[in-house]
């Protein structure tokens, strides 16, 4: 029962983990199974070798002892090395694939999202939750996509990893197996809460990092030093941007003090688990249930095992929440202008757009139809300015028609 309960912890994310690589799987089809089969196939691997490496040993004793022939020693030795050649291969070919999956998924990604972009209302982009949206999804999309993609198949394959190694060892000695497994997996749940902690805190942390770059572009750039000195508003941006400053700064230092302790917890747990491995394995040994063989074996992969998946699950749920999080903005983003459907905002996930995109919306219901809109001699200055922005202005538009404003900073494209 306490097995079943501690597992439950990563039913949901091991599920949105298996639904980043069903969406690959979908957009490339071929491609994407034969990447999922690399990943899976060097999971396996290392459970392989446990076997292989017990059997080397009692040859080698056995060989040293008695005197018998060492081919079977060297035959041994020799599938030791083929299957670390076989995983060298793989994570190669992996790589291959993955070249080639990130190519076409850029071509086919790039084109969801201009394809999005053109059909959004005016009154979607103007919207500040989906001003947010763009924003997060914007840097990168495609190597987040395939990095998520990854990331999940990281992920199963630890568990992969994990699975086989408990199922080599309650093969050979089931009860050190079952209690090795109940020992080693608060351990990991431990990890998956500090990755999980982490990103909660990346991710509020960012949001305020967005807004300290938003109010640093108004703040510094010279072309908009004419705008700073005529509305004056410096010292009001100025006052946000410190208030955002302060804010990242103590969750920045509040997450790292926690992700400290947390690692240090972690890392004394992860020690102790192949030590008391080790103790029980020595009363199947001490009874003849197992071959020293298989007790160097074990107790040598499960050092290197625990250590290896305690510290990569660490980081790979630390990413994962990261990239799952992406994910669900993509998707939210390509739901946009759907009917019924929510824009997500960073702290509250979904949420609306609130009453200003209502009041946008009815705004352009209420626009009445036209066929020409046109200006005739527009002139404007802002006030306190003797320059004038628009002189003497002449502008016809045609409704069906598209048209684009260019012009240098401060020509007037935004006031017209």
């Amino acid at each position: 029962m306490l097995l079943l309960l501690e597992v439950g912890v990563f039913r949901a994310e091991l599920t949105d983990a298996v639904r980043h690589v069903t969406w690959g799987i979908r957009k490339l089809p071929l491609p994407m199974a034969v990447y999922t089969l690399l990943f899976a196939l060097n999971a396996v691997i290392p459970s392989v070798i446990v076997v292989l490496f017990a059997g080397f040993v009692d040859r080698a004793i056995e060989c040293f002892k008695l005197g018998f022939d060492a081919r079977q020693v060297i035959l041994e030795l020799g599938l030791i090395a083929g299957c670390m050649v076989l995983s060298a291969l793989v994570v190669a070919g992996a790589r291959l694939v993955g070249i080639r999956i990130h190519n076409r998924l850029e071509i086919s990604v790039l084109s969801e999202i201009n394809d999005k972009l053109e059909k959004l209302k005016y009154s979607d982009l103007e919207d500040e939750a989906t001003q947010s949206l763009l924003q997060r999804i914007g840097q990168d999309p495609v190597g987040k996509l395939l990095n998520g993609v990854n990331n999940s198949l990281k992920i199963i394959s630890h568990l992969i990893e994990v699975v086989g190694f408990a199922v080599v060892m309650i093969g050979y000695t089931w009860y050190v197996g079952g209690a090795t497994v109940l020992i080693a997996i608060p351990v990991l749940r431990q990890a998956y809460k500090s990755g999980v902690y982490e990103y909660q805190v990346f991710e509020k942390a960012q949001e305020h990092k967005r807004k300290i770059d938003y109010y640093e572009d108004v703040l510094t750039p010279r072309p908009y030093s004419a705008e700073r000195k005529l509305f004056s508003f410096s010292p009001f941006i100025a006052e946000k941007w410190k208030a955002e400053y302060d804010k990242c700064v103590e969750l920045n230092d509040e997450g790292q003090k926690r992700i400290s302790r947390n690692t240090g917890i972690s890392g004394a747990a992860t020690n102790l688990v192949p030590l008391l491995s080790g103790l029980l394995l020595l009363v199947p040994l001490s009874r003849g249930s197992i071959s020293a063989g298989v007790f160097v074996s074990l107790l040598a992969t499960s050092f290197a095992l625990i250590k290896k998946i305690t510290v990569e699950l660490y980081w790979s749920i630390s990413d994962f929440a990261q990239y799952h999080e992406f994910y669900a903005d993509y998707i939210s983003f390509l739901r946009l202008g759907d009917e019924n459907t929510k824009t997500r905002s960073t702290y509250d996930r979904p949420a609306a757009g609130g009453e200003h995109a209502m009041k946008t919306a009815s705004a352009s219901e209420s626009i009445p139809d036209f066929s020409v809109i046109e200006m005739r001699n527009v002139s404007f200055r802002y006030p306190g300015s003797d320059r004038k922005v628009l002189d003497n202005l002449n502008l016809r538009s045609e409704k069906g028609e598209r048209y684009a404003l260019v012009g240098e900073n401060g020509s007037g494209k935004t006031t017209s």
